[in-house]
């Protein structure tokens, strides 16, 4: 979640050759100047990462079915989510 221009996602994908790895982002509003889809798509294939693909989605509707994934790193998104229940978005952790 808010993988911006793929940076992590594609040291993800590249220090773990054998997963398949999924950068999702808004990037939208002041961000949409810096990180697009089609950055981080670029970035990928520059960093020669093909186990990668990005996805547009909102940190509160994700455009992916529960328990989609094994794990899920998360990139300066709660800060940015207002109105909601951040403790709850993030499955009741306590912990930052």
């Amino acid at each position: 979640m808010g993988c911006g221009s793929g940076a992590l996602t594609i040291a993800a994908a590249k220090r773990n050759p054998k997963a398949s790895m999924v950068g999702c982002d808004i990037w939208s509003g002041a961000y949409r100047t810096f990180f697009s889809k089609k950055r981080c798509e670029e970035n990928a294939k520059a960093e020669g990462a093909r186990n990668v693909r990005f996805e547009e989605g909102n940190a509160i509707r994700l455009p992916f079915e529960d328990e989609s994934f094994d794990a899920v790193t998360s990139n300066y998104v709660y800060h940015n989510i207002s109105g909601h229940d951040k403790k709850k978005l993030r499955g009741g952790e306590t912990t930052p």
